[in-house]
């Protein structure tokens, strides 16, 4: 039974931190490893009547198998036995006061009620996976301080749940036992909701300090992208304006035979060309982010695009700033890191229904680039190339129950995202 009772409590752990928490996890010998460390565990469990608490080895396996920090794992193993010792506590204690009976230290009722609530938890961990979005990370900006209150938090908890299976023992009449074990619980219950209050509201204030900066940096690039669209036209109307002047230069440069000094006198017009040269999306979020990039493309690359927003778009104004400016800065970075003499070309297409917007962006990449892909498909999302910005692209994309498909082929990384009208 101790051995079921173990096997159980990993299961139901593991499951927590890779289905729900989504940690990564090591590669095959760190597999192997904790495969033996569990073995051997279960040897101690069968040979030996010394009854140390399994938490130690969950967590020394769940540290060898993931990659999250120490300290994270030993958080949630921390709150994940704490509730398992609430739960199979709170329900032996129900059951000796509804079947009237006495709790003998003798008996094995806790083996029984710890699976039993293991597999409740289980069953209620397997239907929330479908709820819960795979960017999912909390604790993830949580400061020492925050995790020394969790820590706070649950020793107090552990402290009280003892205390409160020590009253079972003790000889005092029946009423004011289960009083004192019920407000025991009660308080161990308030503590818990008030962490999980507390942490909310400090996951919520991080999404208000990001959605301010996201709105911030937009707001400086539209006023960036009008400085510049004046600037523009001020000099298109200076070219419109000597338009015939260059005419007549071009003329008298044919009429004298000089083809040198033609073409470096297109040339010199191509250039004015490229400075009054304005990329129109029809969206001034999307204006602004497209002729931003296209301002500081790398030299001697092309940068092509096509199609246009409609009048009125289903998208927030912030989120379509963080799609396509992430997209297109790890299009630009790409291609600043390609070497001298190879062909460097960003190609933007983008379409828009009143039910759904498409937007690709491909880029020439390395050769190698198809093994970072492989990665990025896996988990390091914040340290490859074409890495950084991409999760908070998957957050709006899962938050318009989206899209969000990469791949590389004959050099050529491609980023294509799907953006659906939920209100639709």
């Amino acid at each position: 039974m101790r051995i079921l009772l173990f096997c159980l409590e990993l299961f139901c752990f593991l499951y927590f931190m890779r289905r729900i928490l989504h940690a990564q996890m090591r590669g095959p010998l760190s597999l192997l490893a904790c495969s033996s460390l569990a073995i051997i565990w279960a040897v101690y469990l069968l040979l030996f009547s010394l009854q140390i608490p399994n938490t130690f080895i969950i967590l020394l396996i769940a540290l060898l198998l993931f990659t999250e920090k120490w300290y994270f794992t030993l958080c949630w193993i921390s709150v994940y036995s704490l509730v398992i010792n609430i739960c199979t506590t709170i329900v032996a204690y129900l059951y000796f006061i509804i079947f009237a009976g006495s709790i003998n230290s003798g008996h094995n009722y806790s083996v029984f009620t710890d699976c039993l609530v293991i597999l409740v938890i289980f069953f209620l961990l397997f239907f929330l996976e479908k709820k819960v979005p795979s960017n999912f990370s909390p604790l993830e900006h949580i400061h020492l301080g925050g995790y020394c209150l969790i820590a706070f938090v649950i020793i107090i908890d552990f402290l009280l749940s003892v205390f409160s299976s020590v009253l079972f023992f003790m000889d005092l009449n029946r009423f004011g036992r289960h009083f004192l074990i019920v407000a025991i619980f009660v308080t161990v219950i308030m503590s818990l909701a008030i962490l999980f209050l507390y942490l909310r509201l400090r996951h919520y204030n991080i999404l208000l300090k990001q959605a301010d900066e996201v709105k911030l940096k937009l707001l400086q690039l539209e006023e960036q992208h009008y400085r510049e669209l004046q600037q523009k036209t001020m000099d298109l109307r200076a070219f419109r304006h000597d338009y015939n002047f260059h005419i007549t230069a071009m003329q008298g440069l044919i009429a004298e035979n000089d083809t040198e000094g033609l073409k470096r006198y297109v040339a010199a017009l191509a250039k004015n060309k490229e400075s009054v040269y304005y990329i129109s999306t029809n969206h001034p979020v999307g204006d602004a982010i497209a002729n931003y990039f296209y301002e500081n493309k790398p030299e001697n690359s092309d940068f092509y695009m096509e199609g246009k927003f409609p009048e009125e778009i289903f998208v927030d104004d912030s989120d379509l700033c963080i799609v396509f400016s992430n997209l297109l800065k790890n299009a630009v970075e790409a291609l600043e890191r390609l070497p001298e003499g190879c062909l460097r070309k960003i190609y933007v297409s983008l379409f828009a229904s009143p039910e759904y917007i498409n937007l690709t962006v491909e880029n020439t990449c390395d050769p190698d680039q198809e093994k970072d892909l492989e990665e990025l498909a896996t988990s390091k999302i914040d340290t490859i190339n074409h890495g950084l910005g991409l999760k908070n692209v998957r957050s709006v994309v899962e938050r318009y129950d989206g899209r969000l498909d990469l791949e590389v082929r004959d050099n050529i990384f491609s980023a294509f995202v799907l953006l659906r009208n939920i209100n639709s």
